[in-house]
């Protein structure tokens, strides 16, 4: 449990268990405590990865609007952060949209992504 500074903000962020890669994303104005039970139900067999978005819960909050195109290159950053190249995802609300998001620009910018990859183009096609 702690902090990462992702971009110009420092994210609240908790790493636990032992396993395949699970990434939990909280839904809209919710902190990572709505997902408890579920994380630690997943802890005997997985590491649970999770963190709270800029403006939830222990994160602190950002200037102008949030967005899921934000959301979506947060958890990018979060990732690469924690040197996670993949993970299951769960998510609920806004936090499974960011999840589907995610993997839709993934999969526009190609199955393997790098630190360096530019996936703004990958946003052009995408409505939100």
């Amino acid at each position: 449990m702690g902090y990462l500074r992702i971009g110009d903000v420092d994210l609240y962020s908790e790493v636990a268990g032992e396993g395949d890669p699970v990434l939990m994303l909280h839904g809209g104005f919710c902190s990572l405590e709505s997902m408890r039970s579920q994380a630690d139900a997943l802890l005997p067999d997985h590491r649970v990865f999770a963190f709270e978005r800029p403006g939830h819960g222990r994160s602190a909050d950002i200037e102008g609007e949030y967005g899921y195109a934000r959301g979506v290159a947060d958890t990018l950053a979060y990732l690469d952060a924690v040197d996670l190249e993949s993970a299951h995802i769960v998510g609920y609300s806004d936090g499974a949209i960011i999840g589907l998001l995610l993997a839709l620009v993934l999969r526009a910018v190609g199955a393997s992504r790098s630190r360096t990859s530019d996936t703004s183009g990958a946003w052009a096609g995408l409505a939100m």
